[in-house]
């Protein structure tokens, strides 16, 4: 698991509360904090990344959360993503599970995600879902994958964003700690073998060069393309037939996720960090 977040001088920071309702943490002495200090001002946003592997059938991502916000003008809210950040679904709270994305990658096949203790459908601040308000004390989130259809691990990514517009009055924000991801292993029973995505190799992983090694070539010209965590595209080209190298073209320092096509079809996956 890593953590990343979209500024370098945002308001998320990992630190000791000093606040007057965040003064500690849920354990140890840190948590994630929408500034240690200081209240969000107005017209603030910022958003943070956890980048994680889970495998087969029982896995779960839970963690510990309290918040302190204008309830008209400031919130948080979660979202998924399973493609490298190319597309995002907000999570909601669910008793039952709900389908994300049914059957639209035929890369990944249909999986389910159930939610626990999150906003609802019907929690709107403006046209936005999430959190708001005042919590009471802590919250225990849970957000489960009852079943990844890949025999492989497969990178899943979480956004947690937070904003308050130009009327929001002083809060003490978003405070999350105890991030905790479970797996209990296994095969999904719906599992097709062309739902298989290999995972190739870089190394040096991570990387300080301008060019990458990798554990594998193909006997074709195989197109790549290479994302930041924002799903936005950092560099594309061609690989040629057996070539096992790629040159980075100046990549800021931050992790990414390269994918190997022929044509549309999706030959293979991997993630470098880029120093």
């Amino acid at each position: 698991m890593y953590f990343e977040s979209t500024q370098s001088s945002g308001i998320w920071q990992i630190g000791k509360p000093q606040k007057t309702l965040f003064d500690s943490a849920y354990s140890g002495d840190f948590a994630l904090i929408t500034d240690t200090l200081l209240n969000y001002s107005t017209s603030s946003s910022d958003t943070f990344y956890i980048g994680f592997s889970i495998y087969g059938n029982g896995t779960s991502l839970e963690f510990k959360h309290r918040y302190d916000l204008d309830s008209l003008h400031a919130f948080g809210n979660i979202e998924l993503s399973i493609d490298s950040g190319q597309t995002w679904k907000l999570l909601h709270d669910s008793i039952n599970p709900f389908y994300l994305w049914s059957q639209q990658n035929t890369n990944i096949g249909s999986y389910g995600t159930e939610v626990y203790k999150l906003y609802t459908k019907h929690d709107l601040i403006g046209n936005k879902n999430g959190f708001t308000g005042k919590s009471a004390g802590w919250i225990n989130t849970m957000i489960m994958f009852p079943c990844y259809a890949i025999k492989r691990p497969w990178e899943v990514y979480l956004r947690f964003n937070f904003s308050a517009d130009s009327m929001a009055l002083a809060g003490e924000g978003w405070m999350i700690d105890d991030i905790i991801i479970n797996s209990f292993g296994g095969e999904c029973s719906d599992l097709r073998e062309n739902a298989i995505v290999p995972i190739i190799d870089i190394y040096p992983n991570p990387s300080q060069s301008e060019i990458v090694q990798l554990s594998k070539a193909w006997d074709q010209k195989v197109k790549f393309k290479i994302y930041n965590l924002t799903g936005q595209l950092a560099q594309d080209g061609i690989i040629e037939a057996y070539q096992y190298s790629i040159p980075l073209k100046k990549l800021q320092s931050g992790f990414y996720n390269l994918h190997f096509y022929d044509k549309e079809q999706l030959l293979g996956v991997a993630k470098f960090q880029k120093q």
